[in-house]
């Protein structure tokens, strides 16, 4: 008998060929796999995943709208008049920048092997404040006890 309203609708096949079988199987064979190597490691927690990485972004754009806002102040400062005020203007920005410069090593600065393989016990200096960032894998580690490679000699934290 045709159908009325339209095509004969299509049989549902029940039984999968050997070939759709075997890569159903292969399939379901990786997802397992896959499923115990995510057991074996996990990977970083939330936490970790956020302080060592997702927050630069965050912090990045924070110091831009200050940065940005600094600057609309003080140009708007000069449209009013005065002439002579590009130099404090000048000079805050730079201590400005500086000071963000200063904020993002404290919390990101993360040191890099030097020549060899070794590194040098830190030295605090304009440019390297801080031996390790304070949101980093190497701070983790430095805030846990465990010393980090270039430690050598006492800990400064022995000392008053």
């Amino acid at each position: 008998m045709a159908p009325i309203l339209g095509p004969e609708p299509a049989r549902p096949e029940t039984e999968r060929s050997i070939e759709e079988d075997a890569l159903l199987t292969d399939r379901l064979d990786r997802v397992e796999e896959e499923k115990r190597e995510a057991l074996k490691d996990p990977g970083p927690t939330w936490k970790e995943w956020w302080y060592y990485q997702a927050s630069k972004w965050y912090v990045l754009i924070g110091l831009l709208v200050v940065d940005v806002w600094a600057f609309a102040e003080w140009a708007d400062l000069a449209n009013q008049g005065s002439t002579y005020l590009w130099i404090p203007g000048s000079v805050s920005l730079v201590l400005l920048a500086y000071g963000e410069f200063l904020l993002y090593s404290y919390l990101y600065y993360r040191p890099e092997d030097r020549a060899g393989g070794r590194r040098r016990s830190h030295r605090p200096s304009w440019l390297q404040p801080f031996a390790v960032g304070r949101w980093t894998p190497e701070g983790a580690l430095r805030r846990s006890g465990v010393p980090l490679a270039g430690d050598e000699g006492p800990s400064p934290d022995e000392f008053l």
